[in-house]
């Protein structure tokens, strides 16, 4: 008797559980496919812009503003730019910076979430220098902490103040940290 509830009661829980694993995995697909959505959501980012005689300033505005992305340009490359018509909706970053770019003399890239703009040779920055001056380099401090008596003080936190950047003292009381100039 005992036997025959008990197999009874296990039958009726495996079922039980059974459908409700069933609906976990519903769940879970209804979940993945909802979060995927919107990911592809994000990165689509459609544009819409329609005017006529819009300058490129106006139009990187309207990009950054819809899509986020930040522009990179020498503004003397766009004194020898014609204003652009457009009327585009739900179109791409690539395909709006081809139409009103075309025929302007200027060329594109896009790096992460920068659009860098350049001159029709691929030249950034028109009339300068390109290059980046080298960081110089840290500033080496060295010393050693010791207590009133002169004796080396182990363990000690010497930090730089108004940073994060801290290192503590060795066996002898001894201490090095590089400091930006």
């Amino acid at each position: 008797m005992y036997h025959s509830l008990l197999c009874h009661v296990s039958r009726k829980w495996g079922r039980t559980i059974t459908k409700m694993l069933l609906i976990m995995k519903v769940a879970l697909i209804i979940t993945l496919l909802a979060v995927t959505t919107v990911h592809a959501r994000s990165f689509s980012q459609d544009i819409t812009i329609s005017g006529r005689n819009i300058t490129l300033t106006a139009v990187f505005e309207a990009i950054h503003s819809q899509a986020g992305y930040s522009f990179v340009y020498e503004p003397k490359l766009l004194k020898k730019t014609s204003p652009v018509t457009l009327s585009v909706k739900g179109a791409s970053v690539t395909d709006v910076l081809n139409l009103c770019l075309k025929g302007q003399g200027l060329s594109y890239e896009i790096k992460y979430n920068t659009i860098v703009i350049r001159d029709a040779q691929g030249n950034a920055i028109a009339e300068k220098d390109n290059t980046i001056a080298p960081m110089p380099p840290p500033r080496i401090i060295r010393g050693k902490v010791t207590d009133d008596n002169g004796q080396p003080m182990v363990g000690v936190t010497v930090a730089i103040k108004g940073s994060s950047k801290a290192v503590t003292t060795d066996g002898s009381g001894d201490f090095t940290i590089s400091v930006p100039d």
